[in-house]
């Protein structure tokens, strides 16, 4: 990093990213500000620090980019800043292997790293991993326009990665509808329509049910609890003043809610 060209007298910045390759290596970010004005530039770098040589993973633009590696460390997946394009890496030898158009910032690998999968203009696209290959799902996987950017619901992987849950954010008022991807089929299935605030739905850690509330207006919300098998929905509290989700237990057996009780 110290040959780093600095002619235009730019104010360095180094972010540290991730450790790799079991705390052999880590991932830079190199910041690069011009002490006169103009556009901040970006470039990431692999470090071992043993050996202490920089390898260029992403060279220097005028762009931050979002930057992410798979649960393998084969890969490397880097969304560009105007989440036009998503870049994926091999980082074995440092070369580009798939480009992808993006139109959104969320991007996510299964938890064994043989799938991405990331929003489409019509749904998803996966890819797998071990060869590249890729197929689309048809669906309305909606993003949510928020101040700071589109953003997407929550989701969950199931088990070995056999399938995917969605949520998808539907138009009309606060309501959504829950999708379950099957990604050896590429095909989605709706499990169930409710009315609710996407946003903040929460998936059990094993993945059989979904909490999330609603608000009949004055600050009043119901708690619903959702079988992600079934489409079951079960209102486990209803009407009570500034009602939050906190958290589910390991197990999944139990789940921690509170609420602002004025005659306690």
């Amino acid at each position: 990093l110290s040959t780093y060209p600095n002619e235009d007298q730019d104010a360095i910045k180094i972010e540290v990213i991730y450790w790799w390759n079991d705390a052999q290596s880590i991932f830079f970010r190199l910041i690069a500000q011009p002490i006169l004005g103009g556009e901040t530039k970006e470039a990431v770098y692999l470090v071992n620090i043993h050996t202490g040589t920089a390898q260029l993973i992403i060279p220097l633009g005028d762009h931050r980019s979002d930057f992410r590696l798979s649960p393998d460390n084969r890969h490397a997946a880097v969304l560009m800043a105007d989440s036009t394009e998503l870049h994926l890496i091999n980082l074995a030898d440092n070369q580009l292997e798939l480009r992808l158009p993006a139109i959104s910032p969320i991007l996510t690998f299964s938890p064994d790293g043989r799938f991405l999968l990331l929003p489409a203009q019509d749904g998803a696209t996966i890819v797998e991993m071990d060869n590249l290959t890729q197929r689309s799902v048809a669906f309305p996987y909606r993003g949510i326009n928020m101040p700071g950017g589109p953003t997407h619901p929550p989701s969950f992987w199931l088990n070995e990665a056999s399938g995917y849950f969605v949520i998808s954010d539907n138009s009309d008022g606060p309501e959504f509808t829950l999708w379950q991807v099957n990604l050896a089929e590429g095909s989605a299935a709706p499990v169930g329509s409710y009315a609710g605030f996407a946003l903040l739905a929460t998936f059990s850690p094993d993945g059989r049910f979904m909490a999330f509330w609603d608000e009949k207006g004055d600050g009043f919300r119901s708690l619903h609890l959702v079988n992600t098998v079934t489409g079951a929905d079960v209102i486990y509290a209803t009407d009570h003043y500034s009602l939050l989700f906190d958290h589910w237990l390991p197990d999944s057996t139990h789940f921690v809610y509170s609420y602002w009780d004025s005659s306690a």
